[in-house]
């Protein structure tokens, strides 16, 4: 049919092979993202389909051979040799999402090449009417969907059912029906970060953007809320110490110097202590891509069950695409973040940066036009807090704003955009509502 040869890739097809014997969960990784169609290479089809079919088995070399040779198989595959080659020819198992995209494209591809071959000889079919020909021409390409899982589309009995029941947990549950940012003033508005969907916090530097991220996560993780900071800008030993500073109540950067006083070890020794009991994970990696970054957050949601994933921040990734603009590469970015928090169904916290144009302005308070490369990023958030604090820009002493700081709610898509004034505790590099609650977190370590 096809004068050259169909496009594939061998490695990639033995790499996921040898991913899911090497480890064997990381089947559940691929489950619904190929299948055994999508290989070229036949003996890589069958030995998927032999490891497919008994996934809830324990798979080994000697097993997978046992298998094959069961159903006569094992010769046609290259025998025990080529079987056991399979797991020692990868660098990590981890990778095998990766490995699994790179066959799904290849199959796409080939199904794409098909298709056009059959609508290059239906139209030269002068015979049959041209809206047929159209229509079939129509239903071939759509049959060609990259997104393995099915259709997602549903009844409205079935939404309304799930929708009511929603509601009515949510009665039960008081006005936070998310996950608490750990601020009661912007729960009481936002109903804290929901499911799905998408937050951008962002401001000048040195304004507490990557702080109030830091102090989301971590209350949700003092609770018990699993989360994932992705910190491209900061190692994860300045982000413990910013955690661990509010629960000792020791200044920020006399933790960092190590300079700790008498009684301030034993805070030291209990704020960690309770700290290590939280699930919250870090991964600082510096080069992330926003493909490695998907990876990454569905393996902690299979792993760790992730109630929240953080990125800090966006402006410092980087995609692998050459020639790119900056603005197409946030918008990538942007968009990968916001599907992330589709398929897991997490709030997904993206910090980002403003541009140098709001310094010039006499009124500096933040707007959505100060986003850097804007579009895209307004677009896809569901929820943008900006922060502004006065005393960044006017440091005297007897600045009536001293240690406040506002967050802006520049889009809600569920409600108001009003101005929340908060407290900034910049030695210890924690928000705190004005109010502070006696049941607060920062108190269970000792009461100063």
């Amino acid at each position: 049919m096809l004068e050259r040869t169909p496009p594939h890739n061998i490695d990639a097809e033995k790499a996921v092979l040898g991913s899911m014997i090497l480890d064997n969960s990381t089947i559940q990784m691929v489950d619904g993202l190929i299948t055994a169609e999508d290989f070229y290479h036949e003996p890589c089809k069958k030995i998927f389909k032999a490891i497919e079919k008994n996934h809830k088995k324990p798979i080994d070399i000697l097993i997978l051979c046992d298998i094959l040779r069961e159903s006569g198989q094992l010769d046609s595959c290259g025998g025990v040799s080529v079987i056991a080659e399979l797991p020692d020819n990868i660098p990590s198992a981890a990778n095998i999402v990766y490995y699994a995209n790179i066959v799904k494209e290849n199959s796409v591809r080939r199904r794409l090449l098909e298709a056009a071959y059959e609508i290059t000889n239906m139209a030269f079919a002068v015979q049959e009417p041209l809206v047929e020909i159209i229509d079939k021409s129509q239903k071939q390409i759509m049959a060609i969907n990259p997104v393995s899982g099915g259709s997602n589309i549903s009844t409205a009995k079935e939404i309304a059912k799930q929708t009511f029941t929603e509601i009515e947990a949510r009665s039960k549950s008081g006005l936070i029906v998310g996950l608490s940012t750990g601020l009661r003033d912007i729960d009481d508005i936002t109903g804290g970060l929901h499911k799905g969907e998408l937050t951008i916090i962002a401001g000048r530097p040195g304004m507490g953007k990557s702080c109030l991220a830091v102090n989301i996560a971590h209350a949700a993780g003092l609770r018990g809320e699993a989360s994932l900071i992705n910190s491209i800008e900061m190692p994860n030993e300045t982000l413990m110490i910013r955690m661990l500073s509010p629960m000792a109540q020791i200044e920020n950067r006399n933790l960092r110097r190590g300079f700790i006083r008498g009684p301030e070890w034993e805070y030291l020794a209990k704020a960690t202590t309770n700290i290590s009991e939280c699930p919250i994970y870090f991964d600082d990696s510096p080069n992330i891509t926003p493909g490695e970054l998907r990876q990454r957050a569905r393996k902690a949601k299979q792993e760790y069950d992730i109630k929240l994933l953080v990125l800090d921040y966006m402006q410092i990734m980087h995609t692998k695409s050459k020639g790119d603009r900056r603005e197409q590469e946030v918008a990538e970015i942007s968009r990968t973040l916001k599907g992330i928090a589709r398929e897991l169904n997490i709030p997904v916290i993206g910090v980002s940066q403003l541009n140098r144009q709001v310094d010039q302005r006499p009124d500096k308070r933040p707007m959505l036009s100060d986003l850097l490369e804007p579009g895209a990023i307004e677009q896809d958030a569901d929820l943008i807090l900006f922060i502004y604090r006065d005393e960044v820009y006017n440091k005297s002493e007897d600045n009536p704003e001293k240690g406040m700081a506002e967050i802006i709610i520049g889009k809600n898509r569920h409600g108001d955009t009003p101005v929340i004034k908060t407290v900034f505790l910049a030695k210890y590099q924690q928000f705190r509502d004005l109010q502070r609650e006696e049941n607060a977190p920062w108190r269970r370590i000792h009461d100063r």
